[in-house]
């Protein structure tokens, strides 16, 4: 995969028409499952024998809560964003479509169906409701913030509800929703699940656990990860148990797998294994027999979205309707239902295996250990001060498909070295990468990915909402941070000295969160640039943004004091397409490329250039077309410790320059995926070449204005460009490449799997 990750998927599987699956209902013998993703919310009845979806149903917006209540599935729904989406769905079984509202509540997460009645999840409202068969409420109970899911117990009378963001469990009476009592757990709670004896089963995702409850406290802890170190990235977010209740599957989401336990003694449980899945797994159910284990799995495989690479001659391509347009990240997104025999021991052992060997190898991809002592004592001790620059939005082919020596494909390279000659030249007098990947999608998650090697589930979930334009749940820094370290409070943690320019994690780049004031009171006190800050707020260029840095750099010079660690954001490549009165994309892409060569320039003949290494790298790839995949994306690498003009093509990801950065720092990984990474070694020499870099000149305007009153601009008008990634991007890059291919057809996907 992308992040070079690998995954050997066992059992049958059926393709769902969307992604991201909510919840897997038994139904008459059918699997029943709803997706709540980027595209194609739907509900879908599936001939577990035939392995196919014999029916499917579309809605506007559904989410996660999937329940029966008589002749009836009901499925979760609704928006915060004013679209009046129905807050629950409800199909009749014969395939008969409707829905209803609730007063007061504008997203619905869990839904279970009880002998009560219905109880219905008010995500915002942080409450959970008691419905009779009129949809009339009987009872509401207050809960934790940002409720996720519920179970009732065994015999009926407790109301078991996660609650996300609280790091708790709500005990309720079922029948009243009287609180019974909280319960602590762990990081971001999701599912839960009830045992025959009485015991209550709870995922914690940003722990990587299950934490166990008895009589309302926790009795035990399961680790579902197969790290040693429990670093955070397994993300378990899903639950079932066979029906005898001695066996427990734990989703785990992260690193795609099924961890299976033993739970037959009550006073202690036992890792039996794992069984591989395909990515990103979210929903869990088992058959009635006992015999069969069912998991839904959310983002299939992606590969070339546009490009030099497809073969019509391939009998899985012939004859299929090849759309004149390249799949945007999100459209490339498939939802797939996994029917797999439940294993025994031996089976289960075998699995296990492929689990274990589908993690990269980490800093054993590079076997010579002579060679990494000989860089690591050579080059990475020497170098005591690192920029880590973050850019927006490209994939590689888009900017450097014209470098005839690198793996790109010219054909789709709309900001080649006419616009970016300092990339271009930076890449040729350093090194190339032609083999890096983004771990996010798109800036939401892919932020996250770039500052903490990890993405959460609430991230992973939410992106695929806004992104399709169907308003989000709405959360605060409890739901939206890293439950880990970001790579500025790790590098503190460890007694280096870290600032950041214009990367506020506090907004989560989510784009709807109820964003915490606390950091903008006081930048300065947390490490912030006051001063960059009030760049960005009045949407300043990126030139500026780099002259704010280097008057800092220059203070520095006289004191000899400069941060250890400095994270800063030029996102001006994100461009506002063709708007009108606003700057061209090749003005706002070159201004870009300027404050980058700038940058190194002004470092590079600095007093510190001797001691500094700058990364660069795009927060996701979204934006455009590659032939490679759709997650390749540009990259730099620029210290007198960094070979010179050279092709590294050695497959990368944002975890492995995480992972470079921690090793020159002397901080230990963030997550299991930075861990797993490949660091940069062959990127870099224990021979140093001190020779700076000299600044080239734009060669395009980088002051130029989009003219008014063309069809284009009349387009671009309609887009959101009041914050990154709000505008619909493929309209956008419809728009791009319209604006600088006129005449050409718009890159046609390659399709394969």
């Amino acid at each position: 995969m992308p992040n070079g990750w690998r995954i050997t998927p066992v059992g049958k599987f059926v393709d769902l028409p969307g992604d991201m699956p909510g919840n897997i209902l038994l139904v008459d013998g059918k699997a029943v499952v709803n997706t709540s993703g980027y595209h194609d919310h739907s509900l879908n009845w599936i001939d577990l024998e035939a392995g196919r979806v014999t029916q499917s149903l579309s809605f506007d917006h559904s989410w996660i809560g999937l329940t029966q209540r008589g002749g009836e599935i009901l499925s979760s729904g609704g928006s915060v964003d004013g679209a009046k989406y129905d807050g629950i769905h409800t199909a009749k079984i014969d395939g008969a479509v409707s829905g209803f509202t609730l007063p007061g509540v504008k997203f619905v997460s869990g839904l279970l169906s009880g002998t009560n009645g219905l109880y219905v999840l008010d995500i915002q409202g942080d409450r959970v409701l008691l419905l009779d068969d009129s949809h009339r409420v009987l009872a509401t109970g207050q809960v934790g913030y940002r409720p996720y899911a519920a179970a009732l117990s065994t015999d009926g009378t407790e109301l078991a509800v996660s609650n996300w963001g609280d790091r708790t469990v709500s005990i309720l009476d079922a029948k009243t929703l009287a609180s019974k009592g909280k319960v602590i757990v762990q990081s971001h709670p999701t599912a839960l699940a009830y045992a025959p004896d009485g015991r209550l089963f709870v995922t914690n995702s940003g722990a990587n656990t299950v934490s166990v409850i008895r009589n309302l406290s926790v009795s035990e802890t399961i680790r579902t990860t197969l790290d040693p170190y429990n670093r955070i990235g397994s993300t378990p977010v899903a639950l079932t148990m066979t029906p005898d209740g001695k066996t427990l599957f734990a989703a785990n989401a992260g690193t795609n797998n099924v961890c299976v336990v033993g739970i037959e003694n009550p006073n202690a449980c036992e890792i039996k294994g794992y069984i591989p899945t395909e990515r990103y797994p979210v929903a869990l159910n088992v058959t009635p027999d006992g015999k069969r284990l069912l998991v839904a799995t959310a983002k299939g495989y992606y590969g070339p979205n546009a490009g030099m690479g497809i073969d019509l001659s391939d009998p899985k391509i012939r004859g299929k309707d090849l759309k004149n347009e390249f799949k945007y990240i999100g459209e490339q997104l498939s939802g797939r239902l996994n029917i797999i025999d439940i294993p025994d021991t031996k089976k289960l052992n075998e699995y296990s295996k492929l689990v274990v060997e589908n993690s990269p190898l980490g800093i054993a991809a590079f076997p010579d250990a002579a060679e990494r002592k000989q860089i690591e004592e050579g080059a990475f001790a020497k170098i005591k001060h690192v920029i880590y620059v973050i850019r927006e939005n490209r994939t590689y082919d888009q900017v450097l498909g014209d470098i005839p020596r690198g793996n790109g494909d010219p054909s789709l390279t709309l900001f080649g070295e006419k616009v970016t000659p300092n990339s271009h030249k930076l890449v040729n007098q350093f090194v190339l990468l032609d083999n890096l990947y983004t771990d996010g999608e798109v800036s939401q998650s892919g932020h996250q990915w770039t500052d903490a090697a990890y993405a959460n589930d609430y991230c992973e979930k939410q992106w695929l909402l806004e992104y399709s334009g169907r308003g989000e749940v709405r959360s605060d820094t409890r739901l939206t941070s890293s439950p880990g370290e970001y790579i500025w409070s790790q590098a503190r943690k460890y007694g280096k000295s870290a600032r950041v320019y214009g990367e506020y994690v506090d907004v989560q780049e989510d784009h709807n969160s109820l964003e915490s004031e606390t950091i903008k009171a006081d930048p300065e006190k947390y490490g912030y640039s006051a001063s960059f800050e009030k760049i960005f707020a009045r949407d300043g260029r990126d030139t500026e943004k780099v002259a704010d840095f280097l008057r800092e750099m220059r203070e520095a010079e006289s004191t000899s004091k400069w941060p250890n660690l400095m994270v800063m954001a030029l996102p001006e490549d994100h461009t506002h397409g063709l708007s009108a009165g606003r700057h061209t994309p090749d003005a706002m892409i070159g201004n870009n490329d300027l404050a980058l060569g700038q940058l190194v320039d002004a470092v590079s003949h600095s007093k510190f250039w001797k001691e500094t290494a700058i990364f660069v790298i795009q927060d996701d790839g979204q934006a455009g077309p590659d032939h490679v995949d759709s997650h390749r994306t540009v990259g730099l690498v620029i210290s007198p410790y960094v070979k010179r003009r050279i092709l590294d093509s050695t497959m990368y990801s944002t975890s492995s320059m995480l992972r470079t950065m921690g090793l020159i720092l002397g901080t230990p990984p963030l997550t299991q995926f930075d861990a797993a990474a490949t660091p940069m070694y062959r990127s870099f020499t224990a021979k140093p070449n001190f020779t700076p870099y000299t600044l080239e000149a734009p060669r395009v305007d980088v002051d130029a204005i989009n003219p008014k009153n063309t069809k284009l601009a009349a387009r671009s008008a309609k887009l959101d460009f009041s914050a990154v990634d709000r505008a619909d991007f493929g309209e956008l890059n419809h728009i791009l490449w319209e604006a600088y291919r006129p005449g050409v057809p718009y890159p046609a996907p390659v399709t394969g799997r």
